[in-house]
């Protein structure tokens, strides 16, 4: 999926692409930080955290649908940290964006009995998504990355929350999330018909 939405604004978006003038130092460097730190580190807490105990706490205390949105709007309001507040717009788009994320993620930790599957796609996700530094997907580039793509569009839906989660709160990330919990939700129907059938 995160594969799927760098080719899409590639193809389908106006922009710049272009690689960053990085020393072979620099380059290792910034794979090393994105596997590591924002690939493995960020996913593996987010997911213990939000997947493991405030899913596990939240649906032991008031059922799988509850606890399903109410950690998925914690993980919303957790990534508030870089957007202003006062602009209801981005407000409202970080939480339907991050929660859809977020939801994606926990009903994939709901069918699979594991929070590791939620952590591997979170991990690839982050690391693959044009938000790492391997390859960055802006409407400015405020930071060196080894392949950067400059889409040349302002409007929010398409490059989503600049400084923020950026491109995670656009349109295109929606619907590959969305992907997501449509094929979660495809695969329990088909399993709970094939159960009746048995």
């Amino acid at each position: 999926m995160p594969v799927l939405i760098c080719l899409f604004y590639i193809f389908f978006t106006k922009g710049t692409f272009e690689k960053g003038n990085l020393t072979y130092k620099e380059i290792i460097d910034v794979v090393t930080i994105s596997i590591l730190s924002s690939g493995i580190k960020a996913a593996v807490t987010e997911e213990i955290v939000f997947r493991g105990m405030i899913l596990r706490l939240l649906q032991n205390t008031f059922g799988k649908k509850c606890a399903v949105f109410v950690s998925s709007f914690l993980f919303a309001v957790y990534h508030f940290d870089g957007i202003d507040t006062s602009d209801i717009k981005k407000v409202i788009m970080m939480i339907i964006s991050v929660e859809i994320a977020g939801i994606a993620l926990a009903l994939v930790t709901e069918q699979t009995g594991s929070i590791w599957s939620s952590v591997m796609i979170h991990c690839l996700y982050n690391i693959l998504s044009g938000e790492s530094q391997i390859f960055h997907i802006d409407v400015a580039q405020n930071f060196p990355a080894i392949w950067m793509y400059t889409v040349n569009s302002k409007n929010m839906l398409l490059t989503g929350i600049n400084g923020s989660v950026g491109f995670t709160a656009s349109i295109p990330t929606m619907a590959g999330f969305t992907g997501i919990i449509l094929m979660v939700i495809y695969d329990e129907k088909k399993k709970k018909t094939y159960g009746k059938k048995l």
